[in-house]
């Protein structure tokens, strides 16, 4: 029997981007990775983290940043998959990006319905919002925090209404205040403890 693959799709928060210096933590710290070892043989965790992804918006200045357009490709490539977790919108509202709230949740639900036609069961985690300040110029924070507060309930509302799992990462975990944006260690650590209690079931 193979393994049951649990595939990882999501920004720099699941590719482990250090708040420190944004360089990458090691495998072992990165919450795909602390998944792996909690879940332990019988599964395999595929990463497909990306800095700068979005949900479903282009970016001008980085291509091929869609989420939703990727995702059919990540999808195939690792196929069969058994679950797909789907951790995105971060940087939907990047000054230069201008996501639509309401596209970014269609665009979620979107690849989320193309799992389960994939025969993959899915999970949904809103992810930890943005606190100010953020050291980053290219987010506007006094609209970035409420959009990611306000993503977080979206998600929840169009998750319940179609029937999928779904985790409000920030319930869990918070950004480090280092700069705003991306998750420490621990957190790292909490985040993969939480995922694996939901899906081992």
């Amino acid at each position: 029997m193979e393994d049951r693959v649990v595939l990882c799709f999501g920004d720099s928060n699941t590719w482990g981007a250090s708040p420190t210096d944004i360089s990458r933590f090691l495998y072992p710290t990165r919450w795909p990775g602390r998944l792996a070892s909690i879940l332990g043989t019988g599964w395999r965790v595929v990463e497909e983290g990306l800095p700068n992804r979005t949900t479903c918006f282009n970016d001008p200045a980085i291509p091929l940043r869609s989420g939703a357009e990727i995702f059919p490709l990540v999808l195939e490539t690792h196929s069969p998959v058994y679950r797909v977790l789907i951790m995105l919108g971060t940087n939907d509202p990047k000054s230069r990006v201008c996501g639509v709230l309401e596209h970014a949740v269609a665009g979620v639900k979107g690849m989320a319905e193309q799992a389960v036609q994939a025969g993959a069961r899915v999970l949904i985690v809103a992810p930890a919002p943005m606190v100010a300040p953020i050291k980053y110029d290219e987010f506007d924070q006094k609209l970035a925090v409420p959009y990611c507060q306000r993503l977080a309930e979206d998600l929840q509302q169009m998750a319940e209404a179609s029937g999928f799992p779904f985790l409000d990462a920030g319930s869990v975990v918070r950004v480090s205040p280092e700069d705003g944006v991306h998750l420490d260690g621990p957190a790292h650590t909490a985040l993969a403890q939480k995922i694996a209690s939901m899906i081992q079931g």
